[in-house]
């Protein structure tokens, strides 16, 4: 386990900003390969799993980083994951993993035995805290009747509904608490207008027009080249990066809102940039 792990640890740069030393980085996949459990290696691919170790391993570093959206965590982070993609809503797991690899994702990070996956994640670092997500405030002082539950689902709406209370509260203190009506396209504001209005003909309580948002609508929002100067760029560092991490994140937020299963490759995206957005804000989920 040791000469695996030394040799691993040479194949696969550590995110120095963790691991000053290799031994050190060595030492440490040495130590998650032992307290997995379960069968994780799958023996038909056997090098390739123990490149996906080491890679995840890697990964977790780079998201926990405090500069979650600085050059050189991004770079290791893209290097794993891969580009952004689109992927059909009728799609099996199977295909979406196919997809993640052709657009980049490497291979070793899908080549663990199913059953172990989840404590592969654990013994790697990717442990996260449940708690994270803030229950919406209603415009009429309603109670909600909203609760948010721990898994995927929650994780993303975590990174959607923080996004929304910062613009909130970033763009009132910035230009002033009409915002919406002064920055933002008439015909978006409509499209917002007119979600609230089904919500409330369906029995939901009146939400703030920004919760009718859609992902993508947050992350334009932010990049827009004012807002970004004069607010946003304080806090996530990088356009760029942000863009890619969004981008990844958008494909995600469907099948998981109509309660369909998401992909392997999938799953490494949606934690990692749920991560390090929310790390971005100053919200920690990561268990120490």
């Amino acid at each position: 386990m040791a000469q695996l792990a030394e040799d691993m640890s040479r194949q696969f740069e550590p995110f120095r900003h963790a691991f000053e030393h290799r031994q050190l980085w060595a030492e440490r996949l040495e130590s998650q390969m032992r307290a997995i459990s379960f069968q994780w290696v799958r023996p038909e691919i056997a090098a390739l799993s123990l490149e996906g170790l080491a890679v995840v391993s890697r990964l977790n570093t780079a998201v926990r980083y405090e500069s979650p959206f600085d050059d050189e965590a991004s770079e290791v982070i893209d290097e794993d994951l891969g580009d952004p993609i689109i992927i059909d809503d009728e799609a099996t797991p199977e295909a979406r993993d196919a997809a993640h690899i052709e657009a980049g994702m490497h291979p070793g990070m899908l080549a663990f035995t199913p059953a172990a996956l989840g404590e592969v994640l654990i013994q790697t670092g990717f442990t996260l805290k449940a708690g994270y997500a803030p229950l919406a405030a209603t415009t009429d002082g309603s109670d909600p009747g909203l609760v948010f539950h721990p898994g995927h689902n929650a994780l993303i709406t975590a990174v959607e509904v923080r996004l929304r209370h910062l613009i909130s509260q970033k763009l009132s203190a910035q230009y002033g608490g009409d915002w919406i009506d002064k920055r933002i396209d008439s015909n978006l504001v409509a499209d917002w207008k007119f979600r609230r209005e089904e919500a409330v003909a369906k029995g939901e309580p009146p939400l703030e027009l920004l919760h009718y948002s859609y992902l993508m609508d947050l992350k334009d929002i932010i990049v827009r080249r004012d807002h970004w100067r004069d607010v946003f760029k304080d806090i996530f560092g990088s356009k760029e990066h942000f863009s890619v991490s969004m981008e990844r994140l958008h494909p995600i937020r469907h099948p998981l809102s109509h309660g369909r299963p998401i992909g392997t490759g999938q799953q490494f995206h949606l934690i990692s940039e749920a991560g390090r957005i929310l790390s971005a804000m100053g919200y920690k989920i990561f268990e120490t």
